[in-house]
């Protein structure tokens, strides 16, 4: 089980981007973070702790929670390393397919 923050882009490539250089390079695939299910909530997997990953994935989830982006539970191939470790994915929704997005109305988001 992999949890994307934001939406997944319609051609599955995930952008790198470097403060304010803005994009850098592209990604074959959706940049993600490995999850384990733990009762009623998910559990992220940290790929690194890389400050830069770090401090990522700590804005991702404030932004979340905020109701700026989505989060969504996926599954898919590996096809690579993001540029913190974290696996780029070709995506499929998780089976069974989420009959939503999670969120912040969402007991499952709230203890991400």
């Amino acid at each position: 089980m992999y949890i994307r923050f934001k939406d997944i882009p319609s051609d599955e490539i995930s952008g790198v981007y470097d403060g304010d250089l803005g994009k850098i390079r592209d990604e074959l695939g959706v940049s993600c973070y490995k999850a384990v299910k733990n009762e009623d909530t998910y559990q992220i997997i940290l790929p690194s702790l890389d400050a830069g990953c770090l401090y990522d994935l700590l804005n991702f989830i404030e932004d979340a929670r905020k109701g700026e982006f989505p989060i969504y539970l996926i599954e898919g191939n590996e096809v690579g390393i993001g540029s913190y470790g974290e696996p780029v994915k070709i995506v499929e929704l998780a089976e069974p397919k989420p009959q939503f997005k999670m969120d912040i109305t969402n007991l499952q988001f709230i203890n991400v």
